[in-house]
This record gives structure tokens, C-alpha cells and sequence, in this order.
């Protein structure tokens, strides 16, 4: 979570770019956050371009974030920013909880398609093990079925566990209660670590076309048209497969290959284990089901499965990362803030002042925003801090208390401000209480006030 959240800080925009693309951003994201289909694409869409060197992104993918989030940039030149809008939908998709199970294991999967030399290493690893880590918190449960698969091979077993699993819930938009198949898969005769290609299974397709209408029958054309090669690679080669031209078949297995290769970063020809199969093709699936009204291939015997999984486990720890995200976008916010007032940005401090913020968020020299607006003698930000919860009492690496610069700046407006919100007035400063410093320092406006606070 930490090295993922890190990466905001990697994105080096000024403070007035990225208040005006937060303030875009959450006026758009309120259209179509609802649409979990759509918000799956951007997010999928987001992170590809976020971990692209820039010169391998393409401008397709750059246009289709851009237009759906209704921003008006969709040039390379514009990168920065677009990247900075990535990260603030990764955000937003966590803080709404829309990070479904079967989204993070897309975005692994497609994530991990990309060759080593089109990414960004750094950054891909920071993404990468923040979405394992996400999963292992979830990846604890799983279902089994009950099948008479002994006349069945491997892959019309893989295929009919990813039919069923989609039918049985109709319009599914997410697979959390699906968790992992090896269960499943051992009990169907499946070793799940064995490694197979994904071409060995293209293969057995174009030699039993008669399997490849059947799983055909669930995809809606709609759907496919709608996406792009990349999001659901699986079925794009599916596709290929039905309606090519080719009677050869090694020369479709190849012209599948290296489409894949050219368009979706996906290479048929690499190693992966059942489990990975079965799970890329219900992810796949997923993206382009169509409901069809009649049985289910397969029963699912879930009794048991059901009285372990704890619907409550799962969300307790989708809240512990929401709280993080939370406490991470206060804790930047703080930052931002005390870099805003150093600067006299009153525009920037007026408008974080409004957002989720920490401001008792302190600088190398433990100084919090309280004294720096103090320091700056700026009475309503200084009553506004407070409002929001500051440390009316802390100290800096010297000892100084908001008092006591209150003190220094001789401001007897915020000495009034803080006495009246009971500050302590006998924390010393280098030995002295806030009363003799302001008799040494000869403050005569301020010495009576103390006195009275006294």
C-alpha cells in the first residue's frame, strides 16, 4: 500500500496544476463512477499507460482515457498530467471500494503481460506488489464444484468451471465469492501448477470448433466491439479463431500470436498453469458476458464453501485500505498545506483547507501549518486550523510553542485566538514561560493578555 501510494510523490507537477486537475477530476468522476464496467476499463486503461515508458504508449489508449474522464488533453506532451489523473482514479476507485477481486487480478495479469522493456521497471514493481498484496489479503477462500468430468479433456473442464461460474450469478460485475479455483481444479483432475500455453488451448479450440461455439454462445458482440485488444486479450484470440479465413491451422496459430503480441502486450506462446487459465478466461469472460436463458451446465455444491467465507472479513480489510488511502490523502494534503503557506500561496491554502487534511502534518523542524500561518500572521487561516483540529500546543524541534510565536511575531489578535481556544501558557521556551518571554521581548499590548490568561 505504502510503496503504491508513494508514487503521487513521484509526479512532479506545481501545487496549482494539481489543485486544478483534483478539481476537474471531481467533477467528472461523479458521472460515471456508477458505471462499474466503464470504471474497470479506465482503471485498466490508467494503470497500462501509468507504467508504459512514454515512448511505447499509444495514442488510442491515451484518447480513451482522456474522453471518457471528459478531460480535454489526450497529447504525450501532457503526460505528466494524465498520469496525475491516474492515480487520483486509482484513489478514488479504492476510497469507493470499486477495486473488485476480479479487477485487481485483471489488472495483475495484463500487468504482467508487458514485455520488460516497454515499462517502467520502478514503477511497475511499486503497482504490482501493491495489487498482490491487495489480493492475498482477499485470496483466503474459495468455492468447489460437483462435476462427472471423466470423459471431459482439461480444457472443456476449465471451459464449463468459467461458464458456470458466470452463469450461476447471471450479470456478474465481480467474483469476489470465487476466490481461487485450485480446489476446484484438483478435484476435476486438474493439477493446477502444471504449465500449458495459452496457444495449446487455442489449438484444441480450432481442433474441436464444436467447444468453441458452446463457450462462443456466452460473449456478446456488443461488448467485444466496445473493447480494446489489451482488456480482454483471452477472447480476442477467441475471436480470431471463429471467424478467420485461415484453413491453415498453424498459420492462424501464428497470425493469433503475433496480433496479440502487436495489440494486447500478450504473448500466446508463454508458459502459464492451469490455475492462471481458468482464471484469465473468467476474468476475460467477464468483460463480454451475455446471459443465456437456459440450465446450467454444471451444479455447483457451495453448502459448505458458503459457511466459511465471511462476507464481513472481506470488507474489514477492504476498510483497513481505505483507511489508509484516507489517512494518506490527509497526510499529503498536510504537506501541501505547509508548503503552500511558506510559499504565501493563500489561493492553494484556502482551497486545501476545504479537502481531507491533516494539519497537524509537521515539517523536518517538527513546525506545523498552526505556526507557520502564526508566523505569517494570518488571523482567519490560524482560527480555521484550529477549527480543523490542530495541536494548539505543539512544539517544534526547539521548543517553540504557537504561543510563543504568536509571541514573537507580536500579534496580540492570535495570542487573543489562542488563549481563547486554551492553549497552556506555562510550556517554556528555553526556560521561560510565555508571560516572561513577552516582559524580555517587551510586548506591552500582549503582556496583559497573558497575565489574565494566566
Amino acid at each position: 500500500m505504502i510503496e503504491a501510494i508513494k508514487l503521487f510523490s513521484t509526479i512532479e507537477l506545481d501545487e496549482n496544476t494539481k489543485i486544478k486537475l483534483e478539481d476537474k477530476f471531481k467533477e467528472n468522476i461523479v458521472q460515471i463512477i456508477d458505471d462499474q464496467f466503464l470504471i474497470n476499463r479506465l482503471i485498466i486503461t490508467g494503470l497500462i499507460i501509468f507504467i508504459l515508458k512514454d515512448e511505447k504508449i499509444k495514442r488510442n489508449l491515451l484518447e480513451f482515457f482522456t474522453t471518457n474522464l471528459n478531460l480535454e488533453f489526450n497529447t504525450l506532451d501532457e503526460l505528466l498530467e494524465v498520469k496525475y489523473i491516474i492515480l487520483l482514479l486509482f484513489r478514488e476507485v479504492l476510497l469507493r471500494q470499486k477495486l473488485e477481486y476480479d479487477l485487481i487480478l485483471i489488472l495483475i495479469n495484463r500487468l504482467e503481460d508487458i514485455s520488460e522493456e516497454d515499462k517502467d521497471l520502478i514503477t511497475y514493481k511499486q503497482v504490482v506488489n501493491f495489487l498482490y498484496e491487495l489480493k492475498d489479503k482477499i485470496d483466503s477462500k474459495f468455492y468447489t464444484i460437483n462435476i462427472n468430468s471423466n470423459s471431459l479433456s482439461n480444457f472443456e473442464r476449465i471451459i464449463l468451471v468459467a461458464i458456470n461460474s458466470l452463469e450461476y450469478k447471471q450479470n456478474i460485475k465481480k467474483i469476489d465469492d470465487l476466490m481461487w479455483l485450485k480446489a476446484t481444479l484438483d478435484k476435476l483432475g486438474i493439477d493446477p501448477e502444471e504449465y500449458i500455453t495459452v496457444e495449446s488451448f487455442y489449438r484444441y479450440l480450432i481442433n474441436n470448433l464444436e467447444i468453441l461455439n458452446l463457450l462462443y454462445r456466452y460473449i456478446s458482440k456488443d461488448k467485444l466491439n466496445k473493447l480494446e485488444s489489451f482488456e480482454a486479450p483471452l477472447v480476442i484470440g477467441l475471436s480470431i479463431i471463429k471467424f478467420s479465413a485461415l484453413d491453415d491451422k498453424e498459420q492462424q496459430l501464428a497470425y493469433i500470436n503475433k496480433f496479440l503480441i502487436k495489440k494486447s502486450f500478450f504473448n500466446s506462446k508463454k508458459n502459464l498453469t492451469y490455475i492462471d487459465l481458468t482464471i484469465r478466461l473468467i476474468l476475460d469472460l467477464s468483460l463480454v458476458w451475455k446471459v443465456v436463458d437456459e440450465k446450467k451446465i454444471i451444479k455447483f455444491d457451495r453448502d459448505s464453501a458458503r459457511e466459511d467465507f465471511k462476507e464481513s472479513t472481506i470488507k474489514e480489510r477492504s476498510n483497513n485500505y481505505i483507511s489508509l488511502v484516507l489517512e494518506d490523502e490527509k497526510r499529503q494534503n498536510g504537506k501541501r498545506l505547509l508548503t503552500a503557506l511558506k510559499k504565501n500561496d493563500l489561493e492553494i491554502v484556502n482551497k486545501l483547507l476545504n479537502r481531507r487534511i491533516d494539519v497537524n502534518y509537521s515539517d523536518n523542524r517538527h513546525r506545523t501549518s498552526l505556526m507557520y500561518a502564526i508566523k505569517f500572521e494570518r488571523e482567519e487561516i490560524v482560527k480555521e486550523i484550529l477549527n480543523l483540529g490542530a495541536d494548539i500546543n505543539v512544539c517544534d524541534n526547539k521548543g517553540k510553542t504557537p504561543l510563543v510565536e504568536a509571541i514573537a511575531a507580536n500579534n496580540k489578535n492570535i495570542v487573543k485566538i489562542l488563549l481563547k481556544a486554551n492553549c497552556d501558557t506555562d510550556i517554556r521556551y528555553r526556560s521561560y514561560t510565555p508571560l516572561e518571554l513577552a516582559m524580555i521581548w517587551n510586548r506591552k499590548d500582549i503582556i496583559p493578555l497573558l497575565k489574565k490568561g494566566s
